[in-house]
């Protein structure tokens, strides 16, 4: 398994429409938009401190980018994509 140490429960469900989605044929929006659903909390928890309800996560762009392989700038460019169009807040 490639991500050896990491539990992993559950599963997500993507809807086909994801194949129209205005940021699907962009590689690397795709790709972060993608990490973010599959790392998002599934039930309320505390990180350092910090409520983080269903949904929410915590993350970095310079471990996401190590993550996905692409650099801190595209991570960059990839939220400020999805944060342009309301997929993230």
């Amino acid at each position: 398994m490639a991500n050896e140490g990491v539990k992993m429960n559950g599963f997500i469900v993507l809807h086909r429409k994801l194949l129209e989605w205005e940021w699907y044929h962009d590689i690397n929006t795709k790709a972060v938009f993608l990490h973010l659903l599959l790392t998002a909390n599934w039930k309320n928890t505390r990180f350092k401190g910090i409520a983080l309800n269903r949904g929410q996560g915590v993350f970095g762009r310079k471990s996401m980018a190590k993550t996905l392989k692409i650099t801190e700038k595209q991570v960059r460019t990839a939220i400020q994509h999805l944060k342009w169009t309301n997929e993230v807040a």
